[in-house]
């Protein structure tokens, strides 16, 4: 009698989606990206010109640091 035994790993990720902005840009771009979990990911917001950061909205909580680790 023969067993065949087949092994599979997956990368545990999470999902971040950043949303268009008026006014500004962001670095990286707006797009959905994923993550390795304990891995860190930074956001940069760009004002244009004429404007200034005032906050990012993560998951429904204000962070006014820029940029922002999630």
């Amino acid at each position: 009698m023969s067993i065949s035994v087949n092994t599979y790993f997956v990368k545990a990720v999470r999902k971040i989606t950043i949303m268009g902005c008026v006014n500004g840009r962001t670095e990286p771009l707006q797009g959905v990206y994923e993550v390795g979990v304990g891995e860190k990911f930074s956001i940069l917001a760009i004002p244009d010109s004429g404007y200034w950061f005032d906050h990012f909205d993560v998951n429904g909580v204000w962070v006014d640091k820029n940029p922002v680790e999630i």
